[in-house]
């Protein structure tokens, strides 16, 4: 099969340090290749050598495209499509369209947009909706908000995941971190601004406040100002490659998924299942598809509201007085990125919602 892939253009390249799209990206197209399917794009990802570049001029272009089994856009808050889907007469010469939703048009205020800007692309998304012959999307939440705000018909759910064998634990055999203590991490992949690092920064001072003397060790890793972080009881690691991430992790106990409320309500935070494969147990502000797995696992105490760092603190010190269940967390969650929350199912249903498309050939 011939697949055109659109929407890692340079903001997400250049503008936007070590963002989970390129690793979400990545997985997808490598498997996708794995498969034996011919990749094209107009911005190939610079690892991925087996994805050719699309012609750069007009027609060349054009008649590339018309020659594809099938068009497949990542579309986050902005849809990366060309000038060629204004003309309505010009679509039915183009093969099917995927739309790969991973998050809604409102969390480009994260980025700096205004909001006419998003209501201005919101009803964009509207205009072009009949270009889509699928949404792909990575949330039953996202999934409503696509059929009731942007009038897409037909949705699929398909969860995010991670990569088990990537994040194996065991690997950090080093002393850098105090195996006595109870390391927590907060996690970014990127530097836009839909992370709530005050709300950490808050259980961060309530944890230097209190009486005892805990032994919890607080962690960041990613591209977090260092001046909002700058507290005594916060470690700062900077930024480490997708590669290196599970050396890291493999340190530590408990991971945060800490978002203000809103837009990343609707979202599948990669951090979440990368956490569940290294063994970790996951605090986090409420998002649909994290409460259910937290439902399944017997750990709804774990789901805190985006105001209340007390609570928080309170989970931490619960978690630090019984680390037999922080291991059993940790089990139950790497066990069921094993068994489904994991990129080789993810690239299995995509390839499944991609068929359901397409004619019989």
């Amino acid at each position: 099969m011939r697949i055109a892939f659109f929407g890692h253009g340079k903001f997400y390249q250049t503008q936007v340090r070590a963002l989970g799209a390129r690793v979400h990206i990545e997985q997808i197209l490598k498997r996708l290749s794995d498969r034996g399917h011919e990749l094209w794009s107009s911005n190939p990802p610079p690892d991925l050598e087996f994805v050719e570049r699309l012609p750069t001029g007009r027609l060349a272009r054009i008649n590339h495209l018309r020659s594809m089994d099938l068009l497949y856009a990542r579309v986050d808050f902005e849809l990366p499509l060309g000038w060629w889907w204004e003309i309505d007469a010009a679509r039915a010469l183009f093969p099917k369209m995927i739309w790969e939703l991973n998050c809604v048009p409102e969390f480009g205020q994260y980025a700096g947009r205004k909001p006419d800007a998003i209501d201005s692309n919101i009803q964009y998304f509207r205009r072009l909706a009949r270009v889509c012959d699928l949404a792909i999307c990575v949330s039953e939440q996202m999934a409503a908000y696509a059929r009731d705000n942007l009038g897409l018909k037909k949705t699929k759910v398909i969860p995010n995941g991670s990569d088990p064998v990537h994040f194996q634990p065991g690997r950090n055999s080093s002393t850098v971190f105090d195996r006595n203590a109870l390391n927590v991490v907060f996690l970014s992949g990127s530097n836009l601004h839909n992370q709530n690092i005050f709300l950490f920064c808050d259980v961060a001072r309530r944890l230097l406040a209190i009486e005892n003397n805990s032994n919890i060790k607080l962690h960041t890793i990613g591209p977090f100002d260092h001046k909002l972080v700058s507290l005594p009881n916060i470690e700062i690691h900077g930024i480490t490659s997708y590669e290196n991430l599970p050396y890291w992790l493999d340190g530590m106990d408990v991971g945060l998924c800490l978002y203000p409320p809103g837009p990343c309500e609707y979202a599948s935070p990669l951090k979440f299942y990368d956490y569940l494969a290294a063994g970790l147990a996951v605090i986090s502000t409420p998002q649909s598809q994290v409460g259910e797995l937290m439902q399944r696992f017997n750990c709804p105490d774990l789901m805190v509201n985006a105001d209340d760092p007390e609570a928080i603190l309170e989970r931490l010190l619960a978690l630090e007085a019984d680390r037999e269940r922080v291991k059993q967390l940790g089990a139950l969650g790497r066990q069921a990125v094993v068994d489904y929350y994991n990129w080789n199912r993810v690239a299995e249903e995509t390839v499944g919602a991609i068929d359901s498309v397409l004619p019989v050939r």
